[in-house]
């Protein structure tokens, strides 16, 4: 019983052990990477290097996409996506690997080829410019270009690169025609070029007054001989002359006297528009002589010139050559030719010239005293400046009051201007001085004590450097900003003076001796008369207290101011009361100012050892008349003044001053300047008074 009961375990464990040795010999499954990899790769065509790659495998739970592009790290793509790599132009291989779940990977490599496409649709765009005819700018265009390569088609130019949107330049050396070249850069290798001829005839057209020489398409040619060499440059000195290209004349060592150069114009010139030709010049030198010459184009050619004289040295000044009754209407001059330093060889100096025009007003002669600027129909009233001075024109008169004028001519000295700056006018011939040898002239100044100077000048003598036969003397304004009269006695000039001599030219000097201040002065009624403001005593001794005017060797030269017209010394008209021969009248004109009056300049300080009470006799046609008398000190300096009135009416009476009781006055002072003002604080009635025997007294 045991015995089978340990069978049948056995037998039951060898079943249990052989179930179990069939269950272990199964096949366990195997584990696959993924499959079928690939990838759709696509290469932008916009020149952006952009590639797109997209992905698939079986069994793939990434991508892992190695660009090939030298980069390290790959970019992870999930099922179903795609990424995208920028390139720059070449051949890649891109390297796509599968990664399964499991960690198993399966990877293709593919070919990427980029490539960009050339510049499209390229333009050269090239304009001359409208200034400088020889000058070209390109702007060139293209579609997806970086960049431009532009060759201006001259041997040895370098070739000139720029960015989109930006320009190149060129100056070309002559006129001819041009291939310009220009290569269009993009991102890439391929490039696009294109090509257009520009024709550069440079400047061709005729010259004509006006002449400026800032015209691109005028031809501006001259034809120099022996030494001289024109051109046109930039403006070296702006100062007096804003222009941009002015004329320049070189005058090489040893060149003739007579060197010159000539402009042909394209037409003869119209002298029904004026006579006078307008030249703005700069010499280093001053007093040089400037002669310009008209000719026609005969041969041989038939000429009139005119002479001008340069009165400064390294500044812009006008110059102006009157040709007059030289001009003979049937010959056509179209030839303007220019000597500077006519008469002296040449000594490599420069010379430039500019605004060469014709000054309107036909027929014009040039004037002469009695200079009052009304004419300007007939007479050529052109000043030449100099210095600084600009404008110097005749012009309309700013002030009647005082001087009834319609026209004055305007001198303005222009800050900084030179402390010798000024205005020069050409007279018709010489200067006649059988009216006496005084030259009297209306002057309306900004201040008082500016030194006016007027300078007389023989042209003939004039050898280059310049006039060698001259007069000046200098008169100083007692006024600010209204109208007086100064007197100038040629006899005692600076230079000699004789009236013999051929005086053709006026030279005015405002404020001389000072830099310019930008201030205007005005001049006008220039004439040549007997002396001493008109009347008696026309010598040349200057007055001095006590003054009777009876002397014919003291110059009672009188200033005038706001009115009166005139004050001179006259035969006395009432010897009641007054037994002298001579007085002076001041007659204030009818609307004349409340302070019109005249002033006389001394010789010297006035004396006061005396005492500090002026004495004068007055003549008043009314009784009651405010007098003020007042003394003054040089050049603006101190002054006194003090008003007493008239007791009588026509008739004499002898009035005091008593200066010492004004305050202020100091008898230690040079008071060098007494000044009359009848009928102090009232308009002028057109009334006439006298003074006479100007004394100082001890007092009362």
């Amino acid at each position: 019983m045991n015995t089978t009961k340990k069978l049948l375990a056995f037998m039951a464990l060898m079943a249990v052990v052989l179930v179990s040795c069939e269950k272990d010999e199964e096949p366990e499954p195997e584990v696959m990477p993924p499959s079928n990899v690939a990838a759709t790769v696509v290469v932008s065509t916009d020149n952006s290097g952009d590639v797109t790659v997209t992905p698939t495998a079986d069994g793939a739970s990434r991508f892992d996409l190695y660009w090939g592009d030298g980069s390290t790290t790959p970019t992870t793509v999930n099922p179903g996506s795609s990424a995208t790599n920028t390139y720059e132009e070449g051949d890649y291989t891109l390297r796509v690997v599968a990664v399964g779940s499991t960690g198993l990977t399966a990877e293709i490599t593919k070919p990427v080829n980029v490539t960009f496409a050339a510049p499209a649709n390229l333009a050269v765009n090239a304009v001359v410019s409208e200034t400088n005819l020889f000058e070209v700018t390109v702007t060139p265009t293209a579609d997806n270009a970086s960049m431009f390569d532009v060759d201006f088609g001259v041997e040895g130019a370098d070739v000139q690169s720029i960015l989109a949107s930006e320009s190149a330049t060129y100056e070309y050396a002559e006129a001819g025609d041009y291939t310009i070249t220009v290569t269009a850069k993009g991102a890439g290798a391929a490039t696009s070029e294109a090509t257009e001829t520009v024709s550069i005839t440079g400047p061709t057209g005729s010259i004509e007054l006006p002449i400026d020489f800032e015209d691109a398409t005028v031809a501006y040619e001259f034809f120099d001989f022996e030494g001289n060499f024109a051109s046109v440059i930039d403006n070296p000195d702006t100062n007096g002359n804003e222009s941009a290209k002015v004329g320049s004349i070189l005058k090489t060592s040893g060149s003739a006297v007579f060197a010159g150069s000539i402009i042909t114009l394209g037409s003869a010139i119209d002298f029904t528009q004026g006579n006078t030709l307008q030249m703005k010049a700069w010499s280093p030198k001053a007093g040089g002589t400037v002669k310009m010459k008209l000719e026609d184009s005969s041969d041989p050619p038939v000429g009139i010139e005119v002479d001008a004289t340069t009165e400064n040295a390294s500044a812009w000044e006008t110059l102006s050559f009157n040709f007059g009754a030289q001009i003979n209407p049937e010959i056509s001059y179209n030839k303007v030719i220019i000597f500077f330093d006519f008469g002296n060889p040449g000594d490599d100096t420069t010379y430039y010239f500019d605004d060469i025009e014709l000054v309107e007003g036909a027929s014009k002669e040039r004037p002469q005293l009695p200079l009052g600027f009304e004419n300007s129909d007939t007479e050529d009233y052109t000043w030449g400046v100099f210095g600084g001075v600009d404008p110097a024109e005749v012009i309309a008169n700013p002030d009647t009051n005082g001087n009834t004028s319609a026209n004055v001519s305007a001198i303005t000295k222009n800050a900084g201007a030179e402390v010798w700056a000024g205005a020069s006018l050409n007279l018709n011939g010489a200067i006649d001085w059988s009216a006496g040898t005084f030259i009297k002239m209306d002057v309306w100044s900004p201040r008082a004590g500016a030194p006016i100077l007027l300078k007389l000048e023989d042209s003939s003598t004039n050898s280059g450097n310049g006039a060698s036969t001259f007069a000046e003397v200098s008169a100083s304004t007692t006024q600010a900003g209204m109208w007086e009269t100064l007197y100038y006695d040629m006899t005692g000039a600076n230079g000699g003076f004789a009236t013999t001599t051929t005086y053709d030219a006026v030279v005015v000097f405002p404020d001389f001796g000072t830099n310019g201040q930008g201030e205007t002065f005005y001049i006008d009624n220039a004439e040549v008369i007997a002396g001493g403001g008109g009347g008696g005593g026309g010598g040349n001794t200057a007055p001095q207290l006590p003054l009777d005017f009876e002397s014919s060797t003291v110059n009672y030269t009188w200033g005038i101011f706001g009115g009166v017209d005139p004050a001179e010394v006259i035969d006395n008209p009432d010897t009641n009361g007054n037994s002298s021969a001579k007085v002076t009248a001041i007659t204030k004109n009818a609307g004349s100012e409340v302070w019109a009056g005249a002033s006389l300049a001394l010789d010297g300080g006035i004396d006061w050892s005396a005492g500090t009470t002026i004495q004068m006799d007055v003549w008043s046609p009314r009784a009651g008349v405010p007098i003020l008398f007042k003394v003054e000190t040089p050049n603006g300096g101190p002054t006194a003044e003090l008003q007493v009135s008239t007791t009588a009416a026509n008739t004499w009476e002898t009035l005091t001053w008593d200066m010492g009781s004004v305050g202020g006055f100091d008898s230690s002072l040079s008071y060098e300047l007494l000044a009359v003002f009848p009928d102090f604080g009232t308009a002028g009635q057109g009334e006439t008074f006298y003074i006479d025997n100007i004394e100082v007294i001890a007092g009362n």
